[in-house]
């Protein structure tokens, strides 16, 4: 990795907003087309995976009608990148703002838990089986549709290879590429009719960013004041030795000659290195020590010749339509395809993680304990990696990680294999190795050790090996610099509201302490199943039922109008309540089965937003002065009677989960 990239102004030599603009919105209708040729090819087709016709219809629901073109990438690929660009577009829909009152919303009621008589509301009997039986409906808001549709690919997989952020990194290149490709097609359809002048132009603009990287190069390491001070008198030098003009004398005719080679990137670094060097003989005469000079990017050195192009075409709407035209279905799924083997190719590695309270007899060392894991010591441990840089042959500057000699004795080193996933995916890698380990201790103490001796722990740092690229990576998950909590950070109002809720000899302050110590236990967990469970487990000791259809409708009852905000999409509090419903079934009975493992992954941080909120209703409404016990269909009762169910939602939090 370099220490400095040089970069040119974009704002200076890219196009007009309008261009700009167009450019855009193909990239964008690519994507749908994407989309939509991903759905045609491996969903309708059920090419490689099951899907039901219900199962296609929520997909089907959330696309609009776009070309498709043929795509030769594999089918857990093209599933997984359809998904994410779901996620992405349902994550368009969290950044919207609150709602604003119109003149079709109901006012709503101001009526307070504690004064509301169950006996004042016409909700007597909560029926769970009021609820629809249709799962989606194409009057649901468009978010709603788009986490269905999502929901329904994720559950075709039950192992990640990508993390999520790899995967939204590679929307985002794939969308950064439509458009690259078309800026190709305008450059290589338009700039054999560039004039003389215009390549000088060029030229020009290139030794100005040469230049300037040299000036910003003489700041660095000083104050902002002496810097600006330097690349000033720098810049007086250069001007008044006229270099600027004799670096363009030295080397036009060379450039002029190899311009159409400019637009190969290997012969562009070529010709690059050439200009470079005759900047720094230049600057040599001078006698200026300034930075080594980095090659400009090949992609912004595009930029300037695309801004030449469009400034010198009588019609450039016309040009980049043309382009447009070009751009055919084979070359945008040549682009994906390019893209997804760059980003997406699954790498083999192997990990070392020290597990500490650990001892191990030395003649079980170097064994295979299982197919993927051997435990090692620590003299084994420095030459395995010794081994490993001698693999490298020099490709990276050695790093031995050695332990003091005090934690020897009560730690080992463990050999993890058998570990895939995408290439830059290291933290994902370390989860599944860690995951592995894990699980074989945790079989290995049920039998060689009692229950207060289950006391093994992962420890930093960690090598993670890429046997595919050949590649190094010292680790550490812990960061070492956790913030204490001062117990001044709590208000006098909390401290007394603590005291009521511990106190109080109410069964709710019992239950409400149970969910806590359940949401402790979450928090602090790392497996998902698990973390699933606990989520079901708060919401059965709330409602205090176990029937997965009350769960989900009580929970309904209670988020239903705190989850959404939208100025353009009305709905109902009976519409909302459904949709949750689904949502919610879905969740827990995934939860119970331990299914649906990419799917938990996607929606846990979602339903434990509404594990809080539901918690938080009962925490903040319960009058903890009074000896009644409030029964949990009287809360749902109230909630029934001031959010009516034909009533819009209106208001509601920052986010649309």
């Amino acid at each position: 990795m370099y220490k400095r990239i040089g970069t040119f102004n974009f704002s200076t030599y890219s196009s007009i907003p309008e261009i700009d603009n167009i450019v855009n919105d193909f990239a964008s209708k690519a994507l749908d087309e994407l989309k939509n040729s991903i759905y045609e090819q491996y969903v309708l087709r059920n090419f490689g995976f099951e899907f039901s016709e219900v199962e296609k219809s929520w997909i089907r629901n959330v696309l609009e009608e776009n070309a498709v073109f043929e795509l030769d990438i594999p089918n857990e690929m093209a599933l997984m990148v359809l998904s994410q660009i779901l996620k992405i577009e349902m994550e368009e829909f969290l950044r919207v703002p609150f709602n604003k009152f119109d003149d079709n919303s109901s006012e709503k009621v101001d009526v307070l838990f504690k004064d509301f008589e169950v006996g004042d509301s016409t909700i007597n009997f909560i029926d769970v089986n009021t609820i629809s039986q249709r799962e989606v409906f194409s009057s649901y808001p468009t978010y709603f549709k788009l986490y269905r549709a999502r929901n329904g690919i994720l559950k075709k997989f039950n192992q990640r290879y990508y993390s999520s952020k790899t995967l939204s990194e590679l929307v985002r290149n794939i969308y950064e590429e439509f458009k690259q490709g078309l800026y190709t097609i305008c450059l290589n359809e338009n700039y054999q009719s560039l004039s003389q002048e215009s390549l000088e132009n060029i030229l020009k603009k290139v030794i100005n960013e040469y230049i300037l990287q040299i000036l910003n190069g003489v700041k660095l390491g000083k104050t902002m004041e002496d810097g600006e001070r330097e690349a000033n008198k720098i810049e007086q030098i250069i001007n008044a030795a006229d270099i600027k003009t004799k670096i363009f004398n030295s080397y036009s005719p060379k450039f002029k000659s190899k311009f159409s080679d400019t637009f190969d990137s290997e012969s562009y670094v070529k010709l690059a290195e050439e200009l470079i060097e005759i900047i720094e003989n230049y600057l040599n005469e001078l006698s200026l020590s300034t930075e080594k000079i980095c090659i400009e990017r090949y992609s912004d050195y595009r930029m300037i010749v695309l801004g030449e192009i469009f400034r010198n075409s009588q019609d450039v709407l016309l040009l980049i339509a043309n382009s447009i035209d070009i751009y055919s279905g084979n070359l945008k799924s040549e682009t994906v395809k390019k893209v997804l083997n760059d980003n997406l190719a699954i790498n083999d590695f192997q990990i070392a993680l020290r597990v500490e309270n650990l001892a191990i007899d030395e003649k079980i060392y170097k064994k295979l304990l299982t197919e993927d894991i051997e435990v090692i010591s620590h003299p084994m441990f420095l030459s395995w990696q010794s081994g490993i840089y001698d693999k490298l042959g020099g490709q990276q500057k050695p790093t031995f990680i050695d332990i003091p000699d005090s934690e020897k004795d009560n730690s080992v080193w463990f050999l993890v294999n058998g570990v895939s996933c995408g290439k830059k995916d290291t933290e994902l890698a370390y989860s599944f190795a860690k995951d592995k380990l894990v699980r074989y201790l945790e079989v290995l103490y049920y039998f060689v050790s009692s229950e207060d001796e289950y006391n093994f722990k992962i420890v930093d740092p960690y090598i993670l090996f890429n046997k595919t690229s050949g590649s190094l990576l010292l680790g550490r998950k812990e960061s070492g610099h956790k913030r204490t909590k001062k117990v001044d950070d709590f208000s006098n109002e909390l401290f007394s509201f603590l005291n009521k809720l511990l106190s109080s000899p109410k069964k709710i302050s019992n239950n409400l302490k149970q969910c806590i110590n359940l949401y402790y236990q979450f928090i602090n967990s790392e497996e998902i199943f698990t973390k699933a469970k606990l989520l079901v487990s708060i919401l059965e000791i709330i409602f205090d039922v176990r029937d997965d259809k009350k769960l989900a409708f009580y929970s309904a009852i209670i988020i239903a109008g705190t989850n959404y905000s939208s100025n353009t999409e009305k709905i109902t509090y009976k519409t909302m309540r459904e949709i949750l419903y689904w949502d919610l079934i879905e969740f827990i009975e995934a939860a119970r089965d331990e299914s649906y493992l990419l799917m938990l992954e996607e929606t846990i941080d979602r339903i434990k937003v509404f594990v809080k909120n539901i918690l938080g209703t009962y925490i903040y409404n319960i009058p903890w002065e009074n000896g009644k016990e409030d029964d949990i269909t009287d809360i749902l009762c109230w909630i029934l009677h001031i959010n009516p169910e034909n009533e819009y939602i209106y208001h509601g939090g920052v986010h649309n989960d």
